[in-house]
């Protein structure tokens, strides 16, 4: 009878459940990390940068490999001083992120739920920038954690705030054109994103880099605008001045080259800052 029933269980296993767990052992032994192309830069005739990707991080957390593993040999006592301990280290993610991002109860709360969560990679913080990046990095140092990645990403910035904001446009939070010259150039300004396969151990940990392979990122390529940022500057400031005192509701105005017909200004107000 006990030959009978391993026989129908393994039957279970291997054909009834077969791809379903296989799927789930390649999840657990591998890693596959996209690396983010950076988007093209965007500058004026001059040279002057009036966008620009930088490189930022993703954060991430293993909630798995919060909880000590429980052995088959430990007792009462051991099982509850693990449990304890893994409360600790649960506590001490979230008071952690807490301080850094000024997280409010309801915040707390989910970051403390996406802890108990039961898979090797759950996202907690996207875009940070460097400087918490590396005060994360410190903290994982000081306290030997295995439970808290980062991955590169990349933001856009516009240095100039709202000069020429209605002609340049703005990115989507996954870096996508949706307005203006980022969205007319899109395609080109994007570039094609890399990944890194890594093999991982029994208890999530990389394994050496000879199981690892790699795909580079291509950064998108980069525009060079007929707009001039200074003559750009005075269009706008002339539009301001003209919005004040005819209290009008808009204004636009546009500057040309007149021997080859480009475009050296444009402008329309009200605009606002491609950084927000």
């Amino acid at each position: 009878f006990l030959l009978c029933s391993n026989t129908v269980r393994v039957f279970y296993l291997q054909v009834v459940r077969g791809e379903e767990l296989s799927s789930k052992a390649e999840s657990q032994q591998m890693r596959d990390t996209e690396i983010s192309a950076m988007r093209g830069t965007i500058y004026d005739s001059e040279g002057n940068v009036l966008a620009q990707s930088a490189t930022v991080w993703d954060i991430y957390i293993d909630p798995l490999a919060i909880d000590l593993e429980i052995e088959e040999e430990d007792t009462a006592e051991d099982i509850a001083e693990k449990e304890a301990k893994s409360e600790k280290r649960r506590n001490l993610l979230v008071e952690k992120f807490t301080e850094l991002f000024d997280y409010d109860e309801e915040e707390i709360e989910e970051l403390y739920k996406k802890t108990l969560e039961e898979n090797h990679y759950t996202m907690v913080e996207k875009k940070v920038e460097n400087n918490v990046k590396e005060e994360i990095s410190e903290f994982i140092s000081e306290n030997d954690i295995n439970f808290i990645g980062m991955e590169q990403s990349s933001k856009r910035y516009y240095p100039y705030g709202s000069l020429a904001s209605t002609v340049i446009g703005f990115t989507g939070d996954d870096d996508q054109g949706l307005y203006g010259i980022e969205a007319y150039y899109d395609e080109k300004l994007t570039g094609t994103n890399g990944r890194v396969i890594t093999a991982k151990d029994a208890f999530s940990n990389d394994i050496s880099d000879d199981y690892e392979t790699s795909v580079e990122a291509t950064d998108g390529n980069s525009l060079v605008l007929t707009i001039n940022q200074t003559i750009q500057y005075y269009l706008e400031k002339g539009l301001r001045n003209t919005l004040e005192e005819y209290q009008a509701k808009g204004a636009y105005g546009v500057v040309m080259d007149c021997n080859t017909g480009g475009v050296l200004a444009m402008a329309s107000l009200p605009d606002y800052d491609c950084n927000d």
